[in-house]
């Protein structure tokens, strides 16, 4: 689902300004630092996708800028 289309209420950077830092999940803070999808993904299916390669979000580390 893009973030346009998501009510404000939902949408990651208003979540964190309205309800902390702690009232979002691991795709959500994804989707923050990575700002932005492409033509063919959102943000959101694009954090869904880096963390589905993952064993765990500490791993998150190890990757380059390039494979994210």
């Amino acid at each position: 689902m893009k973030i346009q289309n998501m009510p404000s209420n939902e949408k990651p950077r208003e979540k964190i300004i309205n309800d902390g830092i702690n009232a979002l999940n691991n795709i959500e803070l994804l989707a923050i630092l990575l700002r932005c999808g492409n033509k063919k993904k959102s943000v959101i299916e694009l954090s869904m996708d880096v963390l589905n390669t993952l064993d765990s979000i500490d791993d998150i580390s190890e990757l380059t800028i390039d494979e994210l």
